[in-house]
């Protein structure tokens, strides 16, 4: 077993709900996301609800200053599997919700989220987008997925009608079945 699939299992075990995921984000599923993110040479990308980094691994060779990355989990165990994984990359521990308490007053180019939505509570969705909605640049997106069975539940459906609410273009891009459980990727730009 992987260290990825280690640490992943053995934060799921021990704290479930800083984990809502069953499996990481497949490679498939991944490399969708980061499709869709638009990442540029110089681009400077946040990554929200990174956990294991199986998006993160994928997306940091398409990085060249490592300065210009930022993930960022409420979980400081997968902050510490991270940090060791990927030295020299900036993450951060806390809530989405407090975004400038955790990196400062920032602009990023894209946000990648692996953020739960269809379980976090409206009040928290919309303190997230609040806080997302300041750290993003003029021209800027937001790619985050919601699981298929997931994607009429009604926190989904919330998270994605304050999503419509602040941003000026709203896509559902792909459904990727190569993943467990399939998951729909969406694309929202600023």
């Amino acid at each position: 077993m992987s260290s990825e699939l280690r640490a992943f299992f053995k934060a799921l075990i021990t704290n479930p709900k800083e984990v809502s995921a069953i499996f990481p984000a497949s490679k498939f599923l991944a490399r969708a996301v980061i499709e869709e993110a638009d990442i540029g040479s110089e681009s400077k990308i946040l990554e929200l609800g990174p956990g294991s980094g199986a998006i993160t691994k994928i997306l940091l060779p398409e990085i060249t200053q490592k300065k210009n990355y930022w993930g960022v989990d409420i979980n400081s165990k997968m902050i510490n599997f991270l940090q060791n994984k990927f030295p020299g990359f900036q993450f951060g521990v806390g809530s989405a919700a407090h975004l400038k308490n955790i990196i400062g007053d920032q602009k990023f180019d894209s946000v990648i989220s692996s953020l739960p939505w269809s379980v976090i509570d409206e009040t928290t969705q919309r303190q997230i987008l609040d806080s997302l909605f300041d750290m993003m640049a003029t021209k800027s997106s937001l790619v985050t997925y919601v699981y298929f069975q997931a994607v009429n539940f009604k926190k989904t459906k919330h998270f994605l009608e304050l999503a419509r609410s602040r941003f000026a273009k709203v896509e559902k891009k792909k459904l990727v079945v190569l993943n467990l459980p399939p998951a729909f990727v969406f694309k929202f730009d600023r």
